[in-house]
């Protein structure tokens, strides 16, 4: 029997990330919950079986915790495009969000100041911020960007204006060192990464696959966002 899918999604996001995916999944908004476990038991009390869980990018720390801590509910773990832990090997220089985590390093003030900016750029000229975050990106990823432009302007939305001390938290806790979840991870886990991704540096993916006992890693010739589009669950 096929096991219900729980998607975790990334920051900046929202649970219309879900349309960005080739499978239909539960879609909790992790920014509008103050625990995850919580929220996870109470968005899958009703499911008779396992559920398979689902991380992106961000994303993936909260889809290890739930894994991690509800070894009894979770079939399997699929991480896409995920960010690990910071503190798992030399990434910060190879990412195109550095100055957003070297914020939330810094201090809960300093990564409030950085949202506070980002939120009035949000509000002033959402598709010039949303073309600056693609900047980097290559031309598969800014065409996709462009074809998904109301889902990820929601996810800017919901994370820098209705959710934004929301979204700091979610990423101090993010650049914190949560590294001992993995070891903790029992369940089968696929890791899907993109060779060509800079948001997540495809290095991340590897320490991953190093640290969970259980993973098999699969690498593809895509971005960030497009690994996210292609991936079948």
């Amino acid at each position: 029997m096929t096991s219900s899918i729980y998607f975790c999604h990334g920051l900046p996001g929202s649970p219309l990330d879900t349309s960005l995916m080739t499978a239909k999944a539960i879609a909790p908004d992790l920014l509008a919950a103050s625990d995850p476990l919580s929220q996870f038991d109470e968005m899958t009390a009703h499911l008779s079986g396992q559920v398979h869980i689902a991380g992106f990018s961000i994303g993936a720390r909260i889809a290890c915790l739930i894994a991690a801590n509800r070894p009894d509910r979770i079939a399997k773990l699929t991480l896409i495009s995920p960010g690990a832990p910071l503190q798992t090997g030399d990434y910060l220089s190879q990412m195109a969000g550095r100055p957003v985590f070297l914020a939330a390093q810094k201090s809960e003030a300093a990564m409030a100041r950085f949202a506070l900016i980002q939120s009035l750029a949000i509000r002033a000229a959402p598709g010039l911020l949303l073309s600056a975050l693609f900047a980097k990106s290559g031309p598969d990823e800014r065409a996709f960007a462009r074809n998904q432009k109301p889902a990820l302007q929601h996810g800017l939305r919901q994370s820098l204006l209705t959710y934004r001390a929301a979204y700091i938290a979610h990423l101090r806790d993010y650049v914190a060192d949560w590294s001992d979840l993995l070891p903790q991870i029992s369940c089968p886990t696929d890791i899907y990464h993109g060779t060509q991704d800079k948001w997540a540096p495809v290095t991340m993916a590897h320490a991953l696959n190093d640290a969970i006992e259980r993973a098999t890693l699969h690498l593809t010739p895509t971005e960030h966002y497009t690994t996210l589009a292609q991936v079948r669950l």
